[in-house]
């Protein structure tokens, strides 16, 4: 059972992983628990600038098992960054995006997988975070407030900003300039970060 339950998780990643990339963030040779092989060789950016890009991927996973009359639960989350250095390392642009799925077992190892993939800024609004934010904004809102932190900044710097836990969550940005726009868990971007700066070419 156990070695059904890690196939359900790689599955999962390896859907996820696919996903990410089809939402058009570029593939530059990462594999899917965001390694730092491959690349894309460098090339002029704007006003002529030498650029690196780079693509990172986090994984997280947990598995429950089926117990009784309740199914058991096989979850993978894949956060995904695509990056955009300038020649001294500093972050001209980065992407991040988050897409996670739950796939269901019963006592019987009967699988039932979910049916559409779609990523938390494809889902917009429809993802339903808003309601429940101190701050009155959606997932991908805080996520854009964490992206435009980044630019300017070497992902040295974003990496070692400070955290804090905040409501039982680990991993809230504690920066002034995010207090107001960005409270939820950054550790799974930053080290997506982390992976795609190892990545650029």
């Amino acid at each position: 059972m156990m070695k059904k339950l890690l196939a359900m998780i790689l599955c999962l990643v390896m859907v996820l992983a696919l996903a990410a990339c089809n939402n058009g963030t570029p593939n530059n040779g990462d594999n899917s628990n965001g390694g730092a092989n491959g690349g894309t060789p460098a090339a002029p950016g704007p006003n002529g600038v030498t650029t690196r890009i780079g693509l990172g991927m986090a994984v997280d996973s947990a598995v429950s098992p089926a117990e009784d009359d309740d199914d058991g639960r096989a979850e993978a989350e894949v956060t995904t960054c695509a990056l955009l250095l300038d020649q001294e390392g500093k972050i001209l642009s980065v992407k991040f995006d988050c897409t996670e799925a739950i796939a269901t077992y019963n006592k019987a190892g009967a699988v039932t997988w979910p049916d559409t993939y779609k990523s938390k800024k494809e889902l917009g609004y429809d993802y339903g975070l808003k309601k429940y934010s101190s701050i009155g904004k959606e997932w991908f809102e805080q996520v854009n407030a964490l992206e435009d932190y980044c630019t300017g900044k070497t992902v040295s710097d974003v990496s070692s900003m400070q955290l804090k836990e905040e409501d039982g969550r680990k991993g809230v940005p504690a920066a002034a300039e995010l207090t107001s726009t960005c409270t939820i868990s950054c550790d799974q971007f930053i080290e997506a970060l982390k992976k795609a700066e190892m990545s650029a070419k």
